[in-house]
């Protein structure tokens, strides 16, 4: 439901943006038609009858149709993105207004004007009825959501992250503006040249296409470049395309809600505790310059394409130039898109140092854990603490408490283990705290390892079948043999201990994947050590586990990474 609701919001803002292009055209009109007065049909013997009048009244407000509309989508826009509760009220009020707008066009099309240019009529009909149906499917959504849930996905902004509401509302009318702008500047100077123009429905596919590459080749310079450098790959999202590593193994998955989110994401961890901050700033600005370098050829091969034997692609290419340059110049600011942050506020949290780049430098130690002997017990605890004591809330927060959490239960001090993960409970009861749903499963064995609480137990469990798993690994089978432990299930326990054992036996030799065969031992202890009855006394079974040695015990986030930008690396 939250994607959906973010792509609808891309739609009132897009067409905020068209409404007001529309409404400067309107007035423009207006003002011309006042300044140079033309002879009024509707005029008699010097005087104007009452349907002349009310006629000419009607013209006026016809013109200033597309501001009231560009007010309504703007405002549906903007009060979804700050998470305001009149956001369900106006978004209805647009969802509506964009099915009764688009319904008249679709009408005064295919009734009263059917004339005219084939091409344009195709492209126009596609264009309508896309906008209708966005139209039904905002009104369905909107009508089943309450002002609550939208309040909730408002995002937590830190002090000294970069970035600000007014840079994120810069960003979004710079990219909006720069590519309408863009397509009025090039399609005007392709006519002066006599250039072909694509006509027709093939031009959606095309601009998908051009959208889709341009992604990639931002996607794919992160990911050389930090090779290069000597880092190692760990996801590839392009859109609705996903590769991930899962339990040691590269793995691909096809997601259709990625249709709606037009971004990509690269998990790339460092070979080497505490490297330099040069080498991920690097790895960071190669997807911006891939995108300037990409766009200032294509403008190239545009201005020269007269003659050339790409004549007949001069319009896509000069719209690849165009959505890489708005690209590179938007991901050059600092701001933060949904939970994600820009490629500039991420090289700028870097060079800022402080808080931020504390953050980071204790993110890129902990992934290093599945490519390196790391364990948790070789985290740095300080640094942990300094970044924990500025970061009081948000995913961030709840990050570091996990680490902290993994670093203490690594040292077989349990009771403050337990303490961390009390805290880290705590946040995850937030409704607007967004985290990766493999997180669950972790959270699930460390209820019964270390608070034998069957309650939040089964609590995790079910927010994680909630969420559609489609992976089943270490953690899940882990979590599960967990589950029935502590619901007295003993036979189902030990089945789900058997598949998992065996899944955690193949995995690579890496700190992670030693933990993942650690916590299998720790399970088999406790099946072992404490009757089925056992579960049922946590004070008992607590005293049990307490005096059972800690075998090298680790913890990992579910065996899953999550890095600063949101990426969870497997």
């Amino acid at each position: 439901m939250r994607r959906l609701r973010a792509f609808l919001r891309i739609c009132f803002g897009y067409l905020t943006l068209v409404s007001l292009v529309v409404s400067i055209f309107m007035v423009r009109t207006f003002l011309w038609m006042r300044q140079h007065p033309q002879p009024n049909p509707w005029d008699s013997a010097g005087g104007r009858h009452l349907s002349s009048i009310s006629f000419l009244s009607l013209s006026y407000f016809v013109r200033f149709i597309p501001l009231l509309m560009a007010l309504t989508y703007g405002t549906a826009w903007w009060t979804l993105k700050q998470g305001r509760r009149s956001a369900r009220g106006w978004s209805i009020a647009a969802s509506i207004l964009m099915i009764l707008s688009t319904a008249a066009l679709l009408t005064a099309r295919l009734t009263l004007f059917n004339s005219g240019r084939h091409h344009f009529r195709g492209t126009y009909l596609l264009f309508q009825v896309f906008f209708l149906a966005v139209g039904i499917l905002g009104l369905i959504v909107f009508s089943r959501t309450s002002s609550e849930s939208i309040q909730s996905a408002r995002k937590t902004r830190h002090r000294g992250d970069g970035t600000s509401a007014f840079l994120d509302l810069f960003v979004s009318g710079l990219a909006l503006t720069g590519v309408w702008g863009g397509i009025i500047f090039y399609t005007r100077w392709g006519h002066a040249q006599n250039l072909p123009f694509i006509r027709g429905a093939v031009a959606w596919p095309i601009i998908l296409l051009v959208i889709f590459l341009t992604i990639c080749l931002h996607e794919a310079a992160h990911a050389c470049v930090g090779l290069a450098l000597g880092m190692k790959l760990r996801t590839f999202v392009v859109g609705p395309f996903q590769w991930r590593i899962r339990d040691g193994r590269w793995t691909y998955r096809f997601v259709p809600a990625g249709f709606l989110s037009f971004g990509g994401s690269t998990g790339i961890v460092s070979a080497k505790p505490n490297q330099s901050r040069w080498v991920e700033i690097a790895m960071i600005s190669a997807g911006p310059l891939s995108n300037l370098i990409a766009g200032l050829l294509a403008v190239f091969l545009t201005v020269s394409a007269r003659d050339q034997q790409w004549e007949l692609y001069w319009e896509p290419t000069a719209f690849f130039a165009l959505v890489n340059i708005v690209t590179f110049t938007i991901n050059l600011v600092p701001f933060r898109p949904e939970a994600l942050y820009s490629d500039g506020a991420r090289i700028f949290q870097l060079l800022s140092g402080g808080p931020w780049a504390e953050l980071h430098r204790v993110y890129s130690f902990v992934l290093s854990s599945s490519v390196t002997p790391l364990r948790p017990r070789n985290y740095d605890i300080q640094a942990i603490n300094s970044a924990a004591a500025y970061f009081t809330s948000g995913r961030e927060a709840l990050m570091l408490r996990i680490f902290a959490t993994s670093y203490f239960l690594d040292r077989n001090q349990i009771d403050e283990a337990r303490a961390q993960f009390t805290e880290v409970t705590s946040m995850a009861q937030d409704a607007a705290l967004s985290f990766p749903s493999d997180l669950l499963p972790s959270f699930v064995f460390n209820a019964v390892f270390l608070k034998r609480d069957a309650l939040a137990a089964r609590r995790y469990w079910d927010q994680f079948e909630a969420k559609t798993p489609t992976h089943f690994g270490v953690d899940y089978w882990l979590a599960r043999s967990a589950l029935h432990f502590i619901e007295n299930h003993p036979l189902e326990a030990r089945d789900a201990w058997n598949v998992g054992a065996a899944l955690a036996r193949e995995l690579p030799i890496a700190g992670a994947y030693e933990f993942d065969r650690d916590r299998y031992r720790l399970m088999r202890d406790l099946l072992n050590s404490a009757s089925p009855s056992d579960s049922q006394h946590p004070s008992v079974s607590s005293a049990k586990l307490l005096r059972m040695p800690a075998r090298d015990c680790t913890l990992q986030v579910g065996s899953r990474k999550t890095s600063p930008d949101g990426n969870v690396p497997a």
